[in-house]
């Protein structure tokens, strides 16, 4: 890259960044400590012993409660200090965003130069990322690492690409994400599955064998957590299915709505705004009609290649997570936080890849409403006393 065009990209990138620290960190403890954030607070700041006997009674794995607990241990306890770890995961996932969509962009053309940027702009500004850079809680964590899965698992099925120290850096993330939160499951469960029929579908059988040794890997170092789950099975049970008789099963179509409209605006219940019915609505109706174009009659079908791929990595799991719904119907929609990241590349892609008159209209009105709904949910979110979070 000449000189210039590295000045520039760094002044572009500082900018870029500087804005969504700025935007996460923005009226960062106006709001009061809900009771999850006290619960993380109180673990926290408990011993590691703690920590692990609270956590083998519960769904959730530990290990957010150790990096916290490190993190206030040098920072001091407060909801300020505490949310601030949040807020640097925030701001990580608009660079890895980035990143991968340059780490795509490499295997299909079309996406043009302002693809990586465009999909970092719509993360800078997505309440999703916002909101959840600004509570104690794992969920800012998770998009990270669902996207150093998907970058270090596409890495290793490319040509030569089972590298010894890729298949080491992806089995560590795997183990992050299975220690983070139980919903990581269903992404490390998709990947493994879709490198599998990779390989298979190229019949690399030294592939095969090295991806089921790193699967393998993964599994028996997250066997110490599987025990002692299983060993409090009774109580985790009970946790899991506490307030289950007061709830009932929602109908799908119900469900995706609600999902999509907390994709686009960060809160849950979002729809009973006319506004959010029309903009998700349209929004929804314009991305089918790129996705069409792009997947369905791309020619030859290879040119779709990149775009269906995305489209698994966003879909699959999250049509997976939709299980917890099937339990737990009163679960909050956060728990898919971790999949929804991949929809502002596939936006990203359908973007650059708009070459006829009407796929640039679609695309362009695509953009302008996935923007005018993540400033409404902004705007929820920092003024209006309806998403307050409760004082406890």
């Amino acid at each position: 890259m000449p000189t210039r065009s590295r000045h520039r990209f760094l002044l572009l990138m500082a900018g870029l960044l500087f804005m969504a620290f700025a935007l996460r960190l923005y009226r960062l403890d106006y709001q009061s400590i809900w009771w999850d954030e006290g619960i993380s607070l109180h673990l926290g700041t408990s011993s590691f012993g703690d920590i692990i006997r609270d956590r083998q009674n519960n769904i959730h794995p530990p290990l957010y409660f150790f990096i916290l607990k490190a993190w206030l241990s040098l920072v001091g306890v407060s909801a300020f200090t505490g949310r601030y770890l949040s807020v640097l995961a925030g701001l990580l996932q608009v660079a890895i965003v980035y990143a991968a969509v340059r780490f795509w962009s490499r295997s299909e053309s079309g996406w043009g130069g302002f693809g990586p940027w465009l999909a970092a702009a719509l993360v800078l500004i997505s309440p999703l990322s916002v909101i959840y850079s600004q509570e104690i809680r794992v969920y800012a964590m998770l998009p990270l690492v669902y996207m150093a899965i998907l970058l270090l698992a596409e890495a290793s099925l490319s040509p030569g690409g089972m590298k010894h120290s890729t298949l080491v850096w992806l089995a560590l993330a795997e183990w992050t994400g299975l220690h983070l939160h139980y919903v990581a499951i269903f992404g490390v469960a998709y990947i493994g599955l879709w490198g599998l029929a990779s390989l298979t579908r190229r019949r690399d059988r030294e592939g095969m064998t090295r991806w089921i040794k790193v699967q393998g890997v993964v599994v028996l170092l997250s066997l110490p957590w599987i025990m002692g789950v299983f060993a409090n099975w009774t109580a985790i049970n009970a946790e899991a299915n506490a307030g289950t008789y007061l709830t009932e099963p929602v109908p799908i179509t119900y469900l995706i709505a609600q999902v999509w409209a907390f994709h686009l605006t960060g809160l849950a219940g979002a729809l009973v705004s006319r506004f959010v019915q029309v903009g998700a609505a349209l929004a929804a109706a314009l991305l089918a009609g790129l996705l069409v174009g792009n997947v369905a009659l791309s020619n030859p079908p290879a040119k779709g290649a990149t775009t269906r791929r995305l489209l698994a990595h966003w879909i699959l799991p999250l049509a997976a997570g939709f299980a917890l719904w099937s339990v737990r119907s009163f679960s909050h929609p956060r728990y898919i936080i971790m999949f929804a990241i991949v929809l502002w590349p596939l936006v990203a892609l359908l973007a650059g890849r708009a070459r006829r008159p009407i796929e640039r209209l679609m695309s362009g009105m695509l953009i302008v409403c996935l923007i005018a709904l993540s400033f409404w949910g902004l705007r929820q979110y920092f003024f209006e006393s309806s998403a307050t979070k409760p004082d406890i």
